[in-house]
């Protein structure tokens, strides 16, 4: 199958996932000829992320991750801390963040400010958050202050107050435009996904 009918088949399934037509773009991306597209491949990783299955989804981001997919580098880290196995969302979070991925920056300080599968590190936790900060992601800027907030001390924290308002109004106007910018929200959604092996 050549590039072009490839392309067309991830034009064809995101103009079904924009109409809501979600299974219907699942359906045709998991066809033969559509499956090839690293588009697709993405898309059904976070498909079946979103649905809770986490054997499926391994598969279509490692599909993608084959083809040298960042993103799917980070979804793979994601669907395993749902599934609270740490180590090897560390792995994929550090190598999505290791080729720029700045999402993977955020989820990297998660892991060492609560010591998830590995030492907590409020240092380490503080460098990720900032370099997730220094490219607009306001979820890293709201783990910063909460950072700030766990020190005893009063004056850091009323140094950080303006920056928090301003936060708050930022993701307000955000929020307005889209609810699903992914510098407000992000994955994983804080619930344990079910993993489908039996």
């Amino acid at each position: 199958m050549n590039e072009n009918n490839i392309s067309n088949c991830w034009k064809n399934a995101y103009h079904l996932v924009a109409q809501g037509r979600v299974a219907e773009a699942t359906d045709l991306c998991e066809q033969k000829q559509c499956s090839k597209s690293i588009d697709c491949q993405r898309y059904l990783g976070w498909a079946y992320y979103e649905k809770g299955n986490a054997d499926n989804a391994l598969i279509w981001f490692k599909k993608a991750i084959e083809q040298g997919d960042i993103e799917s580098l980070y979804g793979k880290g994601c669907v395993y801390y749902s599934n609270r196995d740490y180590k090897n969302a560390f792995k994929y979070y550090k190598n999505a963040s290791n080729d720029g991925y700045i999402r993977a920056y955020y989820w990297l300080g998660c892991l060492y400010e609560y010591g998830l599968g590995l030492d907590k590190n409020l240092d380490l936790a503080s460098i990720y958050y900032h370099k997730a900060s220094q490219h607009g992601y306001l979820v890293a800027d709201r783990a910063i202050i909460n950072l700030v907030f766990k020190n005893k001390k009063l004056l850091p924290k009323l140094m950080v107050l303006p920056k928090f308002v301003y936060i708050l109004i930022k993701c307000f106007f955000i929020a307005l435009r889209d609810i699903n910018d992914e510098r407000i929200l992000d994955v994983p959604k804080g619930k344990s996904y079910k993993n489908n092996r039996t």
